[in-house]
């Protein structure tokens, strides 16, 4: 038997495109605030994911106390919520040299 679960269909609740971090912070908010612990996020219907968005929902994923489930992920949000899981790509170091330059 399953367990009973509270589905968040994210284009209803928020946007079709997700594009600012405040949202993620308010979603997860308000799921932290329900006396439901299973959650099932829908992203049917979502166009897009910014990846500020992206990087704060994958965080306060991770802090939840909640379970929380995935369905209907299209591929660009997908590659986006992994692009962040990632974390940052180490910084590439240039040496910089004198220049001398001729105006003509």
């Amino acid at each position: 038997m399953s367990t009973p679960h509270k589905t968040v269909r994210l284009a209803d609740a928020i946007y079709e495109d997700l594009a600012l971090r405040d949202s993620a912070v308010r979603l997860f908010e308000s799921i932290e605030d329900s006396p439901e612990t299973d959650f099932e996020i829908d992203f049917s219907g979502v166009r897009s994911m910014s990846r500020s968005f992206a990087d704060e929902y994958a965080t306060r994923r991770s802090r939840s106390t909640k379970t929380i489930r995935e369905v209907n992920v299209p591929e660009s949000v997908q590659r986006m919520l992994e692009a962040v899981s990632k974390g940052p790509k180490e910084k590439k170091r240039f040496e910089v040299h004198s220049v001398n330059m001729t105006i003509v």
